[in-house]
């Protein structure tokens, strides 16, 4: 089962519920928690970054690829919950993440919105959101991207759902 699809230039990503799928136009390669950095092979979310890099979202935390090298970011050495929802870059290269936990009939509630700047884990609610009145986030938040680059997604602030862009 294909879940993402991503082009970036010449090679095509495939997230899929058995890794992460390579195509190059002649080779096809299955990256896995077998032979790769992938702790899961659920892949939920695919982003591609300005420095050739592609970001990979599973079931069990944040992955970053980039020449062959694999970076994590897990309940073990950052802030995220561990079900990734989605993953969307900005126009300042900032990566947003919407992350939860999943349930007991595999459905994902959304604990945070974060986002990677300068290499740093930032959570959208105290780094810049920053404001007194409680924010929470609907179950699986998924982002949205317009052409200027502006990401979008769902809250709830005072029992009212409504959407907030952050430019």
């Amino acid at each position: 089962i294909i879940t993402n699809i991503l082009t970036d230039g010449l090679t095509t990503w495939f997230g899929t519920k058995v890794g992460l799928v390579k195509y190059d136009g002649t080779n096809w390669t299955l990256y896995n928690t077998i032979n790769s950095g992938l702790s899961n092979d659920t892949i939920t979310a695919l982003a591609s970054g300005n420095n050739n890099e592609i970001w990979i979202g599973t079931r069990n935390g944040l992955f970053q690829f980039n020449s062959g090298n694999w970076n994590s970011y897990t309940t073990t050495n950052s802030p995220l919950s561990r079900c990734i929802n989605d993953i969307e870059f900005d126009p300042y290269n900032r990566l947003w993440i919407s992350c939860g936990t999943l349930g007991v009939q595999q459905t994902s509630s959304t604990d945070g919105i974060f986002f990677i700047e300068n290499g740093l884990v930032k959570n959208f609610k105290t780094d810049l959101y920053n404001n007194e009145n409680p924010i929470t986030f609907p179950r699986a938040v998924n982002l949205s991207k317009d052409l200027a680059g502006k990401i979008y997604f769902r809250s709830t602030l005072f029992n009212n759902t409504g959407i907030i862009i952050v430019d």
